[in-house]
């Protein structure tokens, strides 16, 4: 279970560099995406695309801080899901997690998505844009969030947020 955490009302804008704490860059053999802190214990979501078949990865946390390997312990391909755990926790290791918002926001509001666009050097590069739309996707039977915040390769699995640095999904592709 994620434990819950009252959504924040502060702009995340003021605080975007506490907020990117909570995003991790993933390596696996030759190439890399995003994921994010979901639990204090270590556990990370990202995209089954990113982690591919691997059974463990490399965790890179923010600023480049600490290098770890996570076992991947679930992966819903249909839904591009998957969810880590860190192996092992440094003693004085502190994790960052951000509140999980439920419910949509409205059309043209502020969305931020963080990550790690086309080289791994560009980890922790925040984007900001807004909810464009919802477009439900038949073959993974959900609704998607269609913003225009820019995201390339590697932004993959990292965190979309709303304007108060809340979790609303998962980045998992973009469109030129």
């Amino acid at each position: 279970n994620i434990p819950a955490k009252t959504l924040s009302k502060t702009p995340a804008k003021s605080r975007l560099e506490t907020i990117t704490k909570t995003a991790v860059q993933i390596e696996t053999s030759g190439s890399h995406g995003s994921g994010f802190f979901i639990t204090e214990d270590g556990h990370i979501l990202t995209n089954a695309h990113v982690v591919g078949y691997a059974k463990r990865v490399r965790i890179t946390t923010s600023r480049k801080k600490e290098k770890r390997i996570a076992e991947v312990l679930r992966v819903d391909r249909k839904r591009d899901v998957a969810l880590l755990k860190l192996e092992d926790m440094p003693e004085k290791f502190k994790i960052q997690t951000l509140p999980i918002r439920t419910s949509n926001l409205k059309v043209g509001s502020d969305i931020y998505a963080i990550g790690a666009p086309a080289l791994k050097k560009l980890q922790d590069t925040v984007t900001k844009g807004i909810v464009s739309s919802y477009r439900y996707s038949k073959e993974k039977k959900q609704w998607d969030i269609q913003g225009d915040a820019f995201v390339y390769g590697g932004n993959s699995g990292g965190p979309l947020l709303d304007a108060n640095g809340n979790i609303i999904g998962i980045t998992y592709a973009g469109y030129l």
